[in-house]
């Protein structure tokens, strides 16, 4: 039966007093029963922890507060605690729909090979109204398609076994994009990335999102591109990674953008290359 396939939904907390709330109760709302929760918060300077407090005061739940440490370093002691099997991550400012768990576990009960499955985000805007649908076209998740980001696969409410990925080292603390890659990390050594169309998530969009910080987000994807240096096509993935990379900064951060030229003034026949150089060009001078 799925209902004993236990689950334990974390939640990293930090500076999100307003957004925590509907997080926890997402959780305990869920029509799936057989869940555990564990929120730790790491470090938060603002109200978080009186408020997780109260509510762990009126509800049942893991709650470890700690010293700032990081989001990884959260993530990999989280990993290191829970006893389940299974093993969901939550932003705090993220929610739960309803039935989110019940949705995927049935999908793991059903496909007991899958080492990490994600849904769909709707992306929610600061006062909870709905922005759009962020959704892929396929459900099978293959390294070379995530790779080459024919697949995108949102972060949001990611549920792994949790054996595959101890297999797999956990987090990597160097990398802050760790959606990306972790989804990267399992599908390169075999395992299998699904995405569950018919389950949703709550992802809210606000200016604090690292999606938000456009020149961290560059500097990070070239990281994590460069860890996979062994996989075949590389080289041609590099190629087109660095362009991809190198218009953005023509965009976000024109210094930068420069200093980048070296990964690809060879490519200056590439329509990505003219259409960064074209950005630089016509950049408003400060």
């Amino acid at each position: 039966m799925i209902k004993k396939s236990k689950i334990t939904v974390v939640i990293p907390s930090y500076n999100h007093s307003q957004f925590i709330t509907e997080s926890i109760k997402s959780v305990l709302s869920q029509s799936y029963k057989n869940t555990k929760m564990l929120v730790i918060d790491d470090g938060s300077t603002d109200s978080s922890v009186e408020v997780i407090k109260g509510l762990q005061n009126k509800f049942s739940f893991d709650f470890i507060l700690q010293e700032n440490i990081g989001l990884l370093k959260t993530l990999n002691k989280a990993l290191s605690i829970i006893d389940t099997d299974y093993l969901c991550l939550l932003a705090s400012d993220d929610s739960l729909t309803p039935d989110y768990l019940e949705k995927q576990m049935l999908v793991f009960e059903n496909n007991p090979d899958i080492s990490l499955l994600t849904g769909k985000t709707l992306v929610m805007g600061d006062e909870s109204k709905l922005v759009k649908t962020n959704s892929s076209k396929l459900t099978e998740c293959s390294f070379s398609d995530l790779f080459a980001r024919k697949i995108k696969i949102p972060g949001p409410g990611m549920i792994f076994k949790r054996a595959d990925l101890l297999a797999v080292g956990g987090f990597d603390e160097s990398i802050k994009i760790e959606d990306f890659y972790i989804q990267l990390k399992l599908a390169d050594k075999g395992f299998r990335v699904v995405q569950n169309k018919n389950a949703y998530i709550n992802y809210r969009v606000h200016e604090s999102n690292t999606t938000n910080n456009h020149l961290l987000m560059i500097e990070e994807t070239k990281k994590i591109v460069d860890k996979f240096s062994h996989t075949k096509n590389f080289k041609k993935m590099q190629k087109l990674w660095n362009l991809k990379l190198f218009a953005k900064l023509c965009q976000y951060a024109p210094q930068e953008a420069i200093s980048f030229l070296p990964n690809v003034y060879k490519y200056f026949y590439h329509p990505k290359f003219l259409k960064g150089i074209f950005k630089l060009l016509t950049q408003p001078k400060s």
